[in-house]
């Protein structure tokens, strides 16, 4: 894969990369959103929005579920239109949100996320600096990672996590800006692994049930989760 260009066409192919050949009932066509959506929105709906997840458990049934796992895109049948707004990300403990504008075929995205650090009221969104698209990128980068049935933490003394690893790595999505005063949201390839340090957190995952971690990283890293979880 090549770097990203930060768009949703990028993200389309880097999930069928990832994951393997889309399907058509995968998505949820704009004809079934039950409110408008800016393009980007509605695009990525129309790719993800009924991806199911090998999982055998479900977080949130009837969401997107390859997209859901620190945080949600949230399942087509609850999206309302409030205030002229779309709630379309949430925190996977409800503490904030992300909306856009519903009657815009481009929009900027808003967020209530700020009140974790600010003395404010969780009503009071503000515009957040990355364009939808960009925002995109670095959530389904985010949630891919953070969904591999294989995933670790990988405590070290600051280097990069990319320049540990011995095999070809390959820079996805570089400092991409989020939710948290950023930017601070990059990704890499590394044959069957995904590398990823969000927030000053080093994160490895895979799906590969005959791959291990590396032992570049075996030292440094915990397990979170495993296949056999």
């Amino acid at each position: 894969m090549e770097v990203s260009d930060g768009t949703v066409r990028w993200l389309k192919r880097f999930l069928t990369d990832w994951y393997g050949d889309w399907r058509p009932d995968y998505g949820t066509p704009p004809g079934d959103l039950p409110v408008p959506a800016p393009t980007a929105l509605a695009e990525l709906y129309a790719f993800v929005g009924r991806w199911p997840t090998q999982e055998t458990g479900e977080h949130l049934p009837e969401s997107p579920m390859i997209l859901q796992h620190q945080d949600v895109l949230v399942r087509p049948s609850d999206l309302v239109v409030v205030d002229g707004h779309v709630d379309f990300v949430r925190d996977h403990q409800d503490a904030w949100t992300c909306r856009v504008r519903a009657d815009a075929e481009s929009s900027a995205v808003w967020s209530n996320a700020h009140w974790m650090w600010t003395d404010v009221d969780t009503e009071d969104y503000v515009k957040l600096t990355p364009t939808l698209e960009h925002f995109l990128t670095s959530f389904v980068l985010q949630e891919t990672v953070l969904g591999c049935r294989n995933l670790a933490v990988v405590e070290d003394d600051g280097a990069p996590i990319a320049t540990r690893l011995t095999e070809q790595v390959t820079p996805l999505w570089l400092n991409g800006w989020y939710v948290f005063g950023e930017p601070e949201h990059s990704f890499w390839r590394a044959g069957p692994y995904l590398l990823a340090d969000i927030s000053g957190t080093r994160w490895i995952g895979w799906n590969d049930s005959s791959r291990t971690l590396p032992t570049e990283l075996a030292a440094e890293a915990r397990m979170i989760s495993t296949e056999s979880d």
